[in-house]
């Protein structure tokens, strides 16, 4: 994410006021690191922005994405804000990427050969929709949006194919998920008033010993840690 800063800071420049919006997250963020020395913890906490500040882009929901099914519910950091948004009327919904299964369709070349001609040899394109089926993915539109339109478009064989919406309903399912409160370790810890302006860091969270040289300046992490960031002198500083 550093290296490709200023050309994010390019491309967001040329963004319409009202372009769709992705916050991107990770995943492994509340996660502590142990590599030799316990005492490195390089966890850190997601900022997310108010039910306010979604809805005066006018966004009516949001999809929260997930590997699979083995995840049920928000990571503890996400737990406030997400009820927060539901209260508040944005309707906060789990997908899971693992509903997005691949799908071969065989395709006749159309490349003319060096003669002018097309060859007519079959290729294979690999799509992933929602069930794994263009037919199926009609659903994510159902499943997931207040209106349902009354066909979905694919694009098959370079060309686009409406699909009706189908008879019979899908075999499965979205997540039965709701955000719903739950104490964490984050619960009521929050800076300024009942509504706050961010998440205060409980006592360890984030923390590390660091080397420091005489001037001050950080200079690696302890002895141990992989990388040769930590291998050059100083005293120790815990933070």
């Amino acid at each position: 994410m550093v290296y490709y800063a200023n050309e994010i800071e390019e491309k967001k420049s040329k963004l319409a006021d009202n372009a769709p919006v992705i916050i991107l997250l990770d995943s492994t963020r509340l996660t502590p690191y142990t590599n030799e020395d316990n005492q490195f913890d390089n966890r850190y906490l997601a900022k997310l922005p108010t039910a306010d500040q979604l809805k005066q882009r006018g966004i009516k929901q949001v999809l929260y994405l997930v590997k699979d099914q083995l995840q049920t519910q928000e990571l503890d950091d996400l737990n406030e804000e997400f009820v927060d948004w539901q209260k508040n009327g944005l309707a906060t919904r789990m997908l899971r990427l693992s509903d997005f299964q691949p799908f071969d369709e065989p395709v006749v070349a159309s490349k003319s050969s060096a003669t002018g001609t097309t060859d007519g040899s079959t290729v294979t394109h690999r799509h992933y929709y929602y069930g794994g089926s263009p037919y199926s993915h009609w659903w994510f539109y159902s499943h997931y949006y207040y209106s349902t339109p009354r066909q979905v478009v694919v694009v098959q064989g370079g060309r686009s194919v409406p699909l009706p919406r189908p008879t019979s309903g899908p075999s499965f399912n979205p997540p039965a998920y709701r955000p719903a409160s739950r104490p964490t370790m984050f619960s009521a810890a929050r800076i300024g008033s009942s509504t706050g302006i961010g998440k205060t860091r409980p006592s360890g969270f984030g923390r590390t010993s660091v080397r420091v040289a005489q001037n001050g300046r950080v200079t690696g992490t302890r002895p141990g840690r992989s990388g040769s960031y930590g291998r050059s002198g100083g005293g120790w500083f815990s933070g």
